[in-house]
Parts: structure tokens; C-alpha cells; sequence
């Protein structure tokens, strides 16, 4: 699953070694330099803050249950 995200979402940066990484930088545009390699991807920004809210709002059901 790692790979998979990696390779479809962040265009494989995480995974890739350095001499891979070094020519993936050479190749950018100056605009894609600015942002950098490791830019933020919204949709996974979106699933991940509604993952932490979740993760909050059932802890917070659980201690409300389980205290009373």
C-alpha cells in the first residue's frame, strides 16, 4: 500500500534512491523547483485531516461512554 501511494500520488519520490532523486530535481521546471519535489497533494491533505477529526470525535464518543 506504501508503494502504491507513493508511486501514484507522489509521483515516487519517497522511495526513489539518490542518484534517482538528484535527476528527477535536474529535470524540473524553475516553477516545480519553487514548490519542491515533496508538494503537498490536496485530495490526501483532505483524507488525512478527516481521518485525524475522526479519529478524535470517536475517542471522544468512547470517553464520554465509558466514563458514565
Amino acid at each position: 500500500m506504501y508503494w502504491a501511494f507513493d508511486k501514484r500520488y507522489l509521483g515516487g519520490v519517497l522511495n526513489a534512491p539518490d542518484r534517482e532523486l538528484r535527476r528527477m530535481e535536474a529535470e524540473q521546471s524553475p516553477e516545480e523547483r519553487l514548490v519542491g519535489l515533496r508538494a503537498p497533494v490536496r485530495k490526501v491533505t483532505y483524507v488525512a485531516l478527516a481521518t485525524v477529526a475522526a479519529m478524535i470525535v470517536i475517542a471522544w464518543v468512547l470517553y464520554l461512554y465509558c466514563s458514565v
